[in-house]
């Protein structure tokens, strides 16, 4: 009878030990919780009046009228194209992995979560991370009558507020450093981020860094310098995405 109840409660162990593993694979393979809107998950400027816009997936993004455009206040979080079909969801480092040294390699279509955490306050405050092959998708991923900001928009953003200026903070634009996917999978620079930038094949991502004042980011004017970065390897990585309205 004893060596029974020793293996019911060794085979208890190891199903308890099984169910983990599974749960944790499960959350970390996930597909992205949409839509997600949860109040006070960013710190808008009070002083400011901000619209809003929603996306396919009913995501609701603040707006704020700069200079000539009309910006989203927050990082993009839709998880599909406007023609309802799914953006593939690729969590895996060996998926999403490439060889920038072969010149045949392309970008995996999909988006991700930084370091696969599905936290819906991370995803409300920082949006999701999306490959170059789904920003240039023709099914387009930005709300109806919004576009992904295109090089003149950022230049036009940045040269209004100087080099290294801090007055972004208190237009409304509301910079967030999200991080990025490498190119080999892995997740870095939560704190500083790249962003995708729509505009052909010369130039495709600019770069914030952390700094102080609402959400605590500082914009850098990469783009006063010419610094608005060449593709390189740079098709690879996963970035967030800002959008401007038509």
């Amino acid at each position: 009878m004893e060596h029974k109840k020793s293996f019911y409660t060794f085979a208890l162990i190891i199903l308890n030990f099984i169910t983990l593993s599974c749960g944790d694979e499960n959350l970390s393979t996930q597909y992205p919780p949409s839509p997600v809107n949860i109040p006070n998950a960013i710190i808008f400027n009070p002083e400011l009046k901000y619209d809003t816009v929603s996306d396919i997936d009913r995501n609701i993004y603040k707006t704020i009228a700069i200079g000539k455009h009309t910006w989203m206040a927050e990082n993009l979080r839709v998880t599909r194209f406007r023609n309802g079909d799914k953006i593939p969801h690729i969590p895996s480092k060996k998926d999403w992995a490439r060889d920038f040294n072969n010149i045949y390699s392309t970008s995996v279509l999909g988006l991700c979560v930084y370091d696969n955490n599905n936290n819906k306050d991370s995803i409300a405050r920082y949006g999701l991370l999306y490959s170059l092959s789904v920003m240039d998708d023709e099914r387009g991923i930005a709300p109806v009558g919004w576009h992904i900001a295109n090089s003149s928009e950022w230049f036009e953003l940045n040269y209004s507020f100087g080099v290294y200026s801090p007055d972004i903070e208190n237009t409304g634009f509301t910079p967030l450093c999200a991080g990025n996917r490498d190119p080999d999978g892995s997740y870095s620079g939560r704190g500083e981020s790249e962003m995708w930038v729509a505009s052909g094949l010369d130039y495709r991502f600019m770069y914030f860094k952390k700094g102080s004042g609402y959400n605590t980011n500082i914009l850098t004017n990469m783009l006063a310098s010419g610094m608005l970065w060449r593709i390189g390897n740079g098709m690879f990585y996963g970035y967030p995405i800002r959008c401007v309205k038509d």
